[in-house]
């Protein structure tokens, strides 16, 4: 928004308003490319051969490969620690 008294300043509110515009397409464009990597990730772990998991300090399973889950016979649905 812009007073006529204050012309003078359009130039600067057309830069600020297109830079404000090229900032939220950068980061649009930064969690597009992180969903692409951790889906990546996700995938590569889950195909892998052997049994993979991550869990918290005190053992609760965090996450798993469907290898680990058949192994050890995990339902992915219960979090119980993992010892």
């Amino acid at each position: 928004y812009l007073l006529k008294e204050r012309l003078y300043r359009l130039g600067h509110a057309v830069k600020r308003s297109f830079d404000d515009s090229k900032i939220r397409q950068e980061k649009r464009n930064s969690e597009a490319k992180l969903v692409q990597s951790e889906e990546k990730y996700s995938s590569l772990i889950e195909q892998l051969p052997v049994g993979v998991y991550r869990s918290d300090k005190n053992g609760f399973i965090l996450g798993s490969n469907s290898t680990f889950r058949t192994l050890f016979e995990i339902d992915p649905t219960i979090q119980r620690p993992f010892r």
